[in-house]
């Protein structure tokens, strides 16, 4: 996303990319995309205008609306196995005034903060997006000291709206948390919103799960500081909570399959990998998936399911079904692989 962003912030607009510019376009969007821009305008996919694909006969269409209506619809939310995507068209959107960073608690203020957040969030107006995150750092020189070896929770907050209105937004939280350990929240171009999650520039070994739950209760809370809070030992990165709703629980405009329109909270679940703890990183994130199951929606983001998660905790039945039919007719050889074929790859 870094050369579109670059592109566009100088006119004054902006795509609808994720928490991470080195992220790729194409596949995050057509996997659905949520991002800063996310509850006001939607998922990414819902604003795709065409599609240059090579079929799986090896010819290259430009797929539309308009000339292939099906084939559309399952591109945009289904991701792969249907061609290899080697364009598409976006929307972009007028971004002037961006405001936005993390606040990061320690201590005491962890469940504060979190409890807080819970009734806080789902009462934000649509030009807002919010996410909080329970994380585990390293002790290392790379890491700001007051978070090395503690268990923080960062807050992360972006808002196409007045420095004043943000202000007094996070007025409630600063209330339940007192001051941060670290403070990030500003104006800010969109070209540095990579600053506000501050995900990790280089890959790392990991295990990656998640889901939608239906709403963050104190129960909810509660059950995710037993099983993940500061007095917990337990080897995970990272447990994210996204706020959903607004744009994202609408359908839209030209329909498309996206996954994960009924969710209220995103969950993700990020476990350590490097070989000592290979097997290991899969039971504890499960783990934490497994205790928050009560509020859970039984469906899946597509870019935030995880690891050899199966089609059917992604996707309700039918639109799964029709997925699958769409993926027989334009890839009947499953020269493409994906989860969406009932045959292994190359089987046919």
């Amino acid at each position: 996303w870094r050369e579109v962003i670059d592109a566009a912030v100088p006119h004054g607009l902006a795509p609808l990319s994720g928490s991470s510019s080195g992220v790729g376009a194409v596949g995050y969007t057509l996997g659905g995309g949520m991002g800063h821009l996310a509850r006001r305008h939607g998922f990414a996919a819902d604003h795709v205008r065409a599609v240059d694909l090579v079929t799986a006969t090896g010819d290259r269409t430009r797929v539309t609306a308009g000339s292939d209506p099906e084939l559309f619809w399952a591109l945009r939310g289904g991701q792969g196995g249907f061609g290899i995507a080697t364009a598409i068209e976006i929307d972009l959107f007028p971004v002037h005034a961006f405001h936005g960073g993390a606040m990061i608690f320690t201590g005491p203020a962890v469940a504060d903060v979190l409890h807080a957040f819970a009734a806080w969030a789902p009462s934000l107006p649509e030009h807002v997006t919010t996410s909080v995150a329970l994380l585990r750092m390293p002790p290392v020189d790379d890491v700001p000291p007051p978070l090395r070896g503690v268990v923080s929770l960062a807050l992360r907050f972006g808002s196409t709206g007045t420095a004043e209105e943000a202000g007094a937004l996070l007025a409630p939280i600063r209330r339940a948390g007192g001051a941060p350990v670290l403070d990030s929240v500003g104006t800010m171009s969109f070209a540095a919103v990579d600053g506000i999650h501050m995900d990790p520039p280089d890959p790392l070994p990991a295990v990656f799960r998640g889901g939608l739950l239906s709403g963050m209760p104190g129960d909810l809370v509660e059950r995710l500081l037993a099983v993940a809070g500061p007095d917990v030992e337990v080897p995970l990165a990272m447990v994210e909570l996204r706020l959903m709703g607004g744009a994202l629980g609408r359908p839209a405009a030209v329909p498309n399959a996206v996954a994960g329109r009924e969710g209220a909270f995103a969950l993700s679940v990020v476990a350590p990998a490097p070989p000592p703890l290979a097997e290991v990183a899969p039971v504890v994130s499960d783990g934490v998936v497994a205790a928050l199951a009560p509020w859970s929606t039984g469906t899946s983001l597509v870019n935030f399911a995880g690891h050899g998660v199966a089609a059917e905790s992604i996707w309700r039945p039918d639109v799964l079904d029709r997925l699958r039919r769409t993926k027989a007719a334009a890839d009947p050889l499953n020269l493409f692989g994906g989860p969406l074929a009932d045959v292994p790859a190359g089987a046919r």
